[in-house]
């Protein structure tokens, strides 16, 4: 069994279509006993909840982030207050994924034991 595997998906448009893209590679891992590791915008909430919303017989996945750069500027968790555009996109997630959430769009997800379920 493999200790690692890399599957990328670029084709999709969107991040829910991504995940749905992805089904097949997430679903053959899951077979194969590997871990899940989503990969996504350091605040981009949507995609650990995509995930938890399709892929609902993973127990538990992990996620690493990274820090986009809008206009030349990188996005962190301390400079987005500062950045017009990070500002914008980082309140519209904060303020969206609830409302998928409440209306059923998206499953929960909470970190526990430092894996999202």
């Amino acid at each position: 069994m493999p200790d690692t595997v890399v599957r990328v998906e670029d084709k999709s448009a969107n991040t829910w279509q991504n995940v749905e893209l992805s089904l097949p590679y997430l679903r053959e891992a899951l077979a194969l006993g590997l871990l899940l590791t989503a990969v996504g915008k350091w605040y981009h909430r949507r995609a650990v909840h995509a995930l938890r919303t399709l892929v609902p017989e993973a127990e538990f996945f992990y996620a690493i982030s990274w820090e986009p750069v809008y206009a030349g500027e990188s996005v962190t968790r301390d400079s987005w207050p500062r950045t017009p555009d990070g500002r914008r996109r980082v309140i519209r997630e904060w303020q969206e994924v609830p409302r998928w959430i409440a209306n059923g769009s998206f499953r929960p997800a909470a970190i526990v034991n430092g894996a999202w379920q």
